[in-house]
């Protein structure tokens, strides 16, 4: 295939499929690049972004647009989700034609806890202590390794910082008389956001060229940083491109809470 001048197929722009940039982001702002570029792939956001946008519905003073997906992952035969997730969607001035390295990002709040539906008065906390049988379900499991269990119940659609103070009330009042270690936290999720930002542009190029091979000695010919930065394995590109088509027929079928 002739990636020249004189191609049929006109070169994606470098800033649709690079994403190498992302190292030069705030950590705060990782996360809504991920969601931004993979939400401009998606049909029903866009056309969701388009509607809103008609009425001037669910955007800050900044021009950000707040949306939020139900996302259900379910494995196996079974009907019931194992894991549930809310992908929230900040998405700045210029979506979805740009992409998020070009835009302009001012993140406030409500880029934490987009569109939480107002609570009644009457409405449960949103972390509150719960039964359901558990003590039996312990109990057939064997003794207990820990000397307080509790089971929780938590609203997984409130804001983030709503969920952080109702458990720390939570704490003052059900915390034992000794503290467990903190937990450390490393670079787990900045990493995978970086790979799945990677896997995208892998997809764009192959559906730009039609197939694997093409898009791959396309990239070949064009850097080769670019491939190092993407896969230099053709196989990992057949790998990724089924990645993130699996990502984004989920959050096709995604619901909105």
């Amino acid at each position: 295939m002739n990636f020249g001048k004189d191609s049929p197929i006109p070169p994606l722009p470098l800033e649709e499929w690079d994403f190498t940039g992302t190292d030069r982001l705030p950590p705060e702002h990782l996360y809504f690049c991920f969601t931004h570029e993979y939400a401009r792939e998606v049909k029903r956001i866009c056309e969701a972004f388009e509607a809103d946008k008609k009425i001037g519905r669910h955007f800050d003073q900044h021009g950000n647009w707040h949306f939020v997906l139900r996302v259900e992952k379910s494995f196996g035969r079974g009907l019931d989700p194992v894991e549930v997730a809310f992908e929230r969607i900040d998405a700045p001035p210029g979506f979805p034609h740009k992409p998020y390295l070009q835009c302009h990002h001012i993140i406030t709040h409500n880029a934490y806890a987009p569109l939480p539906p107002p609570a009644p008065k009457h409405a449960l906390p949103p972390v509150v202590s719960v039964t359901w049988g558990g003590q039996d379900w312990l109990t057939a499991q064997g003794p207990c390794p820990h000397d307080y269990v509790y089971f929780l119940g938590l609203d997984w659609i409130a804001p983030d910082t709503n969920l952080e103070h109702a458990f720390a009330r939570w704490l003052k009042v059900n915390r034992p008389p000794y503290r467990a270690p903190e937990k450390r936290t490393g670079k787990t999720e900045h990493v995978r956001w970086c790979a799945l930002l990677k896997a995208l542009g892998v997809y764009r190029l192959v559906r730009h060229y039609g197939t694997v091979a093409f898009a791959f000695r396309y990239v070949a010919s064009q850097d080769g940083d670019l491939l190092r930065f993407l896969y230099r394995n053709e196989a990992d590109w057949y790998r990724a491109y089924r990645q993130t088509d699996r990502i984004l027929q989920i959050w096709e079928q995604a619901s909105v809470p």
